[in-house]
C-alpha cells in the first residue's frame, strides 16, 4: 500500500473517532444521563424529586433536611463536595430575608445532606419565615457544575382563613337574639399536600368574659381550602347583652392526648342583643270612681331591648278585657306613655285591679316585665239622675202627590228618651204655616206614642210643601236635636180632568206542582183584574206551550179583580211545557204588555206503575288513606236512586260523630248514581285515626234505611312531615396549574356541597369546553356537607389551546335551586412541546460521513484504474521520449 494511501486512511480514522465521539457526547447529554444532581426533602410522598420541583410545606420550628443525590450516568459519586443554599421568603416589606449557606460530602450512595429548624414567626414580622422558601444545591462534576433548585411553604400546618357566623337558615348574621341559634362556617386551609387530621375547638365569650359556647370536632383537611360549619349553638337566655368574642384553635390532637396548635388562634366578634319591653308604671286619674264616670289610665311602657319595637297594649279591670292600643316603633330605651279613657257606664260597685300587658314581642324571653298590676279602683254606685228628653223619631205624609182637595195623611211616632214621664204639644207645618197642634199627655219614660193627623188640601194653593213636626223644648231639656222632624215635599197640584182607559191584565199564574205523572190532576190559578176605568168582558186562555189547556169569559166591572182556578188533569205527553195565561185585547185598549203572564216550566213524567222509596250510599272512597294535618282530603260519597221516584234528600259526611259537610241531592231520577265530592279540611283536626261514615237522609215513605248508611273504615291525620329540601352546589373547581404542556396530566380539584335537608347521591361531570373530562359518582352527601374530590386529566389527545373549565351537577328530584349546580373555572392554556429526535441531531454527520467514504470511494477506483492500463502506451511513451 503506499504511503498516500495509508495516510488517507489513517486520517479516515481520526474522522471517524471524532464523529463517534461527538455523537457520543450528545446521545448523553438528549438522554439525561452523564452529570446530574437531585435536591429534594425527607417530605414524602411530595419530596420535590426531579428537576426543580417543589416539595410540600413545612412549619414554624419544624426540622428541614435536604438531600443531594449526585450521580454520573446515573451511578452515584461518594465524597462529592455539596453547597446548599436556602433563602427565605422575600417580599417588599421584608428589609433582610433568611438565608443559609451550607455544604456537605455525599456518601457512598451519593446522597449530601444538610439540616436547620424553621424559626418561629416574632409577632409584626411574620413574612420574614411564612411564604415560599428557595434551595438549591451545586456540584462539580469532572469540572462542570451542575445544580437543582428546589421550593417549598413554609406556613402554619392549618391556617384558619375566617369565621363567619350564620343564623338557622345559613344566612350571614352578625347579631343574635339570647336563645337563638347560631351556626360557625369556618374556612380552614390545609397549607400542605397531604391530607391532614385536625381537631377543632370553637369557644365564645360574652361581653361579661363568661364562656357561653364550647364546641369541638375533628375533621380530615384536604390539602387548599377546606369549607366547614359546625351544628346549630344555641345562646344561653342568661348570656350578657353586647359583643361576644369568638376563638377557633386547630389541633393536632386534642390536648390532653398530647396535641399542639398547628398556628395561631382566630378571632372574631357577634353582637348579643335582646327584644325587651316592659310596662314601668301605671297611672290613675283617680283611685274612686262614681259608676259612669270616666278613669284616664296612664300605662308608661319601655323599650329595653336594642330594636325599634311595635306591639300591642292591653287593659284589663280584674279578668275583664278593657281596651287595647297599638304601640308603633318605639326606639330602643325610650319611653313612652299610652292613655286609656275608662267609661264605667254598667260596672258593678267594687273594687278593680287594673292590669296593663304589653306584647311580648318576637324573640322576647324576659316577659316577667311585660305585666304590671296596680290598684284597687274603687266603682261607686252612681245617683239617679233625671233627664227631660222626648224626640220625634219619625214623620210621614202620603201621597206626596195629591191634587188640591185631596187628602193627605200625616203620621208622626214620638218616644220619651228621658226619666220622667211627659206632657207637651206637638205642632205640624207645611213650610212655614201651622197646620195642626197634637196634644200627648202622660208619656211614660222609654215610651213611644203615634200621632195621626189628615191634611185637607182643599185650602191649599198649587205648590210644593215641606212637611215639619216640632216639640217645644220641655223645662230641664237639654238634647233639643230631636225635637224637631223633617219629612220630604207634598206636591199639590190643580186639579185635572182624569182621562179614562180600556185595560185588562193577568196579574198572576201559578201552578200546585212543577212535575207530574201523565195523567195526574194538576191544580192551576189565575189572577185577573181590570185596572180600567170601564167594565170589560174578556176572553182567557191558559196554554202548556202552544197548546190550551182552559178558556172561560171573564166579567170585571172597573177596578176589580178576580182569582180563578181549575183542575187540569195533564194529559199531554211526557216532556217540559212552559205554562201561560193570556187576556184577549179588549177595544180601544194600548196597554197589552200585561195582558199575558208566564209561570215556568212543568215536567210531565211517564206514571209508574208503583211508587217506592229507596236512596242509598252505595260507596265512599277518599282520595287517600293517610293525610297530614292541614292537608285537604277529596273524599267522594255515590248514592243511588233505588226506587221509581224523583228523590230529594240530605247527604252528611261524618269523621267519627264530627261533621266534615252536608249537602243537598237535588232531584236524583229512579236508578240513576251520583257521586258528591267533599273536600275535608284537617287544618284543626288533631292527630289520629278517624273513621268515615255517610247518611242519606231518609226520603218519605221510605222503608228501607239500613243502606243510608255507609261505613268506609279508617283515616290517618299525621303529623305533617318536615319540608324536604334538596339542593346539591358546586362550589368551586381549580386547576393544579393554568399552563401545562400537551401530555402532561393536570390535576383538577372540585368541591361540591349538600345545601338540602336530607343526604344525596348525584354525579358531578367535569369538562373543559363542551368535552367531558370525568363523570364521578358522590353520595351520599349529609345535609350541609362539603366534600372535595381531584381528578386526573391526561391531556395526550387534547389539541393545544385554551379551554373553559366547567363543573355540573344535574339537578336532583325536587330540586328547585339550581343556579349553583354549574362552576365555570377560568382558562386552561395546552402548549405544544418542540421534541428534537436523536436521530435528527445525528443526522448531519451521517450525512457527511456518507459523502466522505464516497469520495474516498472514487479516489481508489481512479487510482485502480490508472495502475492497470496496457504496456503499449508505455512503448509509446517512449517513443514520444526518443528512446
Amino acid at each position: 500500500m503506499s504511503v498516500k494511501v495509508k495516510k488517507y486512511f489513517f486520517i479516515t480514522s481520526l474522522i471517524f473517532l471524532q464523529i463517534a465521539a461527538t455523537i457520543l457526547f450528545v446521545s448523553t447529554v438528549y438522554s439525561g444521563k452523564g452529570r446530574n444532581i437531585d435536591l429534594f426533602t425527607q417530605k414524602q410522598p411530595y419530596s420535590g424529586k426531579g428537576p426543580n420541583q417543589p416539595s410540600d410545606s413545612f412549619q414554624p420550628q419544624e426540622e428541614v433536611i435536604l438531600y443531594a443525590l449526585v450521580t454520573y450516568n446515573e451511578a452515584p459519586i461518594q465524597n462529592k463536595l455539596v453547597a446548599f443554599q436556602i433563602d427565605g421568603p422575600s417580599p417588599p416589606e421584608v428589609n433582610d430575608p433568611i438565608r443559609i449557606i451550607l455544604s456537605s460530602a455525599t456518601n457512598e450512595s451519593g446522597i449530601a445532606s444538610v439540616s436547620f429548624r424553621i424559626p418561629t414567626p416574632i409577632n409584626g414580622s411574620e413574612g420574614i419565615v411564612i411564604g415560599e422558601w428557595f434551595a438549591i444545591a451545586t456540584v462539580d462534576i469532572a469540572g462542570v457544575v451542575v445544580n437543582d433548585t428546589l421550593t417549598f411553604r413554609v406556613d402554619y400546618g392549618v391556617r384558619i382563613i375566617s369565621v363567619a357566623t350564620l343564623d338557622s337558615r345559613l344566612n350571614p348574621q352578625t347579631t343574635f337574639l339570647r336563645a337563638e341559634n347560631i351556626i360557625f362556617n369556618i374556612t380552614a386551609e390545609n397549607t400542605g399536600l397531604t391530607s391532614k387530621y385536625a381537631f377543632f375547638t370553637v369557644d365564645v365569650i360574652d361581653a361579661s368574659a363568661t364562656s357561653i359556647i364550647h364546641f369541638e370536632f375533628e375533621q380530615t383537611l384536604t390539602p387548599g381550602q377546606n369549607n366547614l360549619q359546625t351544628p346549630a349553638c344555641q345562646i344561653p337566655p342568661n348570656s350578657r347583652i353586647g359583643d361576644a368574642a369568638v376563638h377557633v384553635n386547630v389541633y393536632t390532637a386534642p390536648p390532653i392526648q398530647g396535641g399542639a396548635p398547628y398556628g395561631p388562634q382566630y378571632s372574631t366578634t357577634f353582637q348579643i342583643v335582646t327584644r325587651d319591653i316592659a310596662i314601668s308604671s301605671i297611672s290613675l286619674s283617680s283611685n274612686i270612681v262614681k259608676a259612669g264616670g270616666t278613669v284616664k289610665i296612664g300605662v308608661y311602657v319601655k323599650n329595653k331591648g336594642n330594636y325599634t319595637e311595635s306591639f300591642y297594649v292591653k287593659v284589663f279591670y280584674n279578668q275583664t278585657f278593657l281596651m287595647e292600643r297599638y304601640v308603633d316603633s318605639l326606639p330602643p330605651l325610650e319611653v313612652t306613655c299610652i292613655d286609656f279613657l275608662w267609661n264605667t257606664t254598667g260596672v258593678p260597685e267594687g273594687d278593680y285591679m287594673i292590669t296593663a300587658v304589653a306584647g311580648p314581642v318576637e324573640g322576647e324571653i324576659e316577659v316577667e316585665d311585660n305585666v304590671l298590676k296596680v290598684g284597687p279602683l274603687t266603682v261607686l254606685p252612681s245617683l239617679p239622675r233625671i233627664v227631660h228628653d222626648v224626640a220625634i223619631t219619625s214623620l210621614n205624609a202620603k201621597p206626596l202627590q195629591v191634587q188640591v182637595g185631596q187628602p193627605v195623611n200625616i203620621t208622626l211616632c214620638i218616644k220619651n228618651f228621658g226619666t220622667e214621664p211627659e206632657s207637651f204639644n206637638v205642632t205640624i207645618y207645611y213650610n212655614s204655616f201651622p197646620l195642626a197642634i197634637l196634644k200627648v199627655g202622660f208619656l211614660a219614660p222609654g215610651a213611644n206614642v203615634t200621632l195621626f193627623y189628615v191634611w185637607d188640601t182643599s185650602n191649599v194653593l198649587e205648590g210644593n210643601y215641606t212637611i215639619k213636626a216640632v216639640v217645644p223644648p220641655l223645662a230641664g231639656e237639654e238634647n233639643l236635636a230631636n225635637n224637631q222632624f223633617v219629612d220630604g215635599k207634598v206636591w199639590v197640584r190643580a186639579p185635572q180632568a182624569p182621562v179614562k182607559k180600556h185595560d185588562v191584565a193577568v196579574n198572576s199564574l201559578s201552578i200546585s206542582k212543577s212535575q207530574v205523572f201523565r195523567g195526574e190532576d194538576l191544580m192551576v190559578y189565575v189572577n185577573v183584574a181590570n185596572v180600567g176605568d170601564y167594565d170589560e168582558i174578556f176572553r182567557l186562555t191558559v196554554y202548556a206551550n202552544m197548546s190550551t189547556v182552559w178558556a172561560c169569559q171573564v166579567d170585571l166591572k172597573a177596578g176589580d179583580s178576580k182569582l180563578l182556578s181549575f183542575t187540569w188533569r195533564v194529559n199531554l205527553g211526557v216532556g217540559r211545557y212552559v205554562v201561560w195565561a193570556k187576556a184577549e185585547n179588549v177595544t180601544g185598549e194600548t196597554n197589552i204588555e200585561n195582558n199575558i203572564f208566564v209561570d215556568g216550566a212543568l215536567l210531565v213524567l211517564t206514571p209508574p206503575i208503583h211508587y217506592f222509596h229507596d236512596v242509598a250510599v252505595t260507596s265512599l272512597y277518599p282520595s287517600s288513606h293517610i293525610v297530614y294535618a292541614g292537608q285537604e282530603l277529596n273524599i267522594t260519597v255515590t248514592v243511588k236512586n233505588l226506587g221509581n221516584a224523583t228523590e230529594s234528600f240530605n247527604l252528611t259526611l261524618y269523621y267519627d260523630s264530627n261533621v266534615i259537610g252536608r249537602v243537598l241531592v237535588r232531584d236524583l231520577p229512579p236508578w240513576v248514581e251520583r257521586s258528591v265530592t267533599f273536600e275535608w279540611d284537617t287544618s284543626n283536626v288533631a292527630e289520629g285515626n278517624y273513621t268515615l261514615k255517610a247518611y242519606a237522609e231518609p226520603v218519605k215513605d221510605e222503608t228501607n234505611t239500613a243502606n243510608n248508611l255507609f261505613i268506609d273504615g279508617k283515616v290517618a291525620v299525621l303529623k305533617p312531615p318536615p319540608i324536604i329540601t334538596h339542593d346539591v352546589a358546586v362550589l368551586w373547581l381549580g386547576p393544579e396549574k393554568y399552563e401545562i404542556n400537551v401530555g402532561e396530566a393536570l390535576l383538577l380539584k372540585v368541591v361540591v356541597a349538600n345545601f338540602g335537608n336530607i343526604y344525596e347521591k348525584f354525579n358531578v361531570t367535569v369538562s373543559y369546553d363542551s368535552r367531558t373530562i370525568s363523570t364521578i359518582s358522590v353520595g351520599p352527601l349529609a345535609p350541609y356537607e362539603t366534600r372535595e374530590i381531584t381528578i386526573c386529566w391526561n391531556t395526550s389527545n387534547v389539541k393545544p389551546g385554551a379551554y373553559i373549565l366547567s363543573a355540573s351537577i344535574p339537578p336532583v328530584e325536587g330540586e328547585t335551586d339550581t343556579a349553583n349546580n354549574v362552576f365555570v373555572d377560568g382558562k386552561v392554556t395546552l402548549k405544544t412541546v418542540f421534541a428534537v429526535s436523536l436521530f435528527l441531531l445525528i443526522l448531519p454527520f451521517i450525512i457527511g460521513l456518507a459523502a466522505f467514504l464516497i469520495i474516498i470511494l472514487l479516489y481508489y477506483l481512479r487510482k485502480r484504474r490508472k495502475a492497470t492500463k496496457p504496456m503499449v502506451s508505455q512503448y509509446v511513451l517512449l517513443g514520444k521520449l526518443g528512446v
